[in-house]
């Protein structure tokens, strides 16, 4: 059972249906961050809001991956919006994995058929790992990629209790916590951090208690990304999407700000070279062009391009 720092400690279950139709009860945290407020020049990967932690600047990731850094943990932000792991902001904060923790995230994303779905955090010591979702209340759900990456690792062998859903809010929010009573405005009294984590566990199909329901459907389910960083087969795999989904839609992303709208028989990707893979550029695939469309204003910040031989 895990150990968690104090403004982590769950006091609640995520309940997702995952896509074989079992149910995971994963503990919750609910915590209160305080809102940067300050000017801030860096890069905001679309405006994503930032932390105010310790008078220092950073996305919630990091704000949580700080916070189990200082109760002993080691660990990364899974950035996969820029395609790094990353400890801190900067140049200095970038890492590479290497072995057994490299060796898990490959075996899990092998079972899922993609890197996609990731959790944003990614933290181990002796006595185990965990994996914590950064969720905005009220604004972010769990998506559909994360839930095929979640059962994938509930099936490597991690148990429920291995993942951690945070769900945090802005101080003086309309979700506060009212902490001179030790709940949420709104919701029952927490339970005890041993009685959440030792709820945690997977209920098989119409096991599920009827008192736990599952989250709601989360959006752009049709949504698949291709990508080489994240997965070594990926090109065969974009391939073969192609072939499946010939009315389909491709944003290639060439950087966090760049990308391109293609029609999926596009000729940019009938090259002649067989040996240059499709995906050293991401790509981001789904039947539905609004989807891709809403994805790239809430991922990138921006519209997107349209490629002139094929839009």
């Amino acid at each position: 059972m895990p150990d968690y720092p104090e403004l982590l400690t769950p006091d609640s279950l995520e309940s997702p249906l995952l896509p074989s139709g079992d149910e995971a009860h994963l503990p919750k945290a609910r915590p209160t961050f305080k809102q940067w407020t300050s000017e801030f020049e860096g890069d905001t990967y679309g405006n994503k809001p930032i932390v105010d932690m310790d008078r220092e600047p950073m996305f919630a990731e990091l704000a949580i991956l700080k916070l189990l850094q200082k109760d002993g943990w080691d660990g990364v932000w899974v950035d996969t919006f820029s395609r790094k792991y990353r400890t801190a902001w900067g140049r200095e904060g970038l890492v590479r994995l290497t072995g057994e923790r490299l060796g898990l995230l490959k075996s899990i994303n092998q079972r899922a058929d993609s890197a996609s779905g990731c959790f944003d955090v990614y933290c181990w010591r002796e006595d185990g790992v965990l994996f914590a979702e950064s969720k905005r209340a009220s604004k972010d759900r769990i998506r559909e990629t994360q839930l095929r990456w979640l059962e994938a690792a509930l099936r490597v062998g991690l148990e429920p209790s291995s993942f951690l859903v945070v769900e945090w809010h802005f101080s003086g929010s309309s979700l506060e916590t009212n902490k001179s009573v030790g709940k949420q405005v709104g919701r029952p009294n927490p339970l005890s951090q041993s009685s959440v984590a030792g709820r945690a566990r997977i209920v098989r199909g119409l096991d599920a208690e009827p008192e736990e329901k599952a989250s709601p459907s989360p959006p752009y389910e049709s949504l698949e990304v291709f990508f080489d960083a994240y997965d070594i087969d990926a090109h065969d795999k974009f391939l073969k999407w192609r072939e499946r989904n010939w009315r389909g839609y491709v944003i290639s992303r060439r950087s966090p700000s760049d990308g391109m709208l293609h029609q999926v028989d596009c000729g940019h990707f009938e090259h002649g070279d067989k040996s240059v893979s499709l995906t050293r550029t991401m790509k981001v695939c789904s039947r539905d062009r609004g989807d891709l469309e809403s994805w790239a204003r809430e991922n990138m910040g921006r519209g997107l391009k349209r490629c002139r031989s094929c839009m």
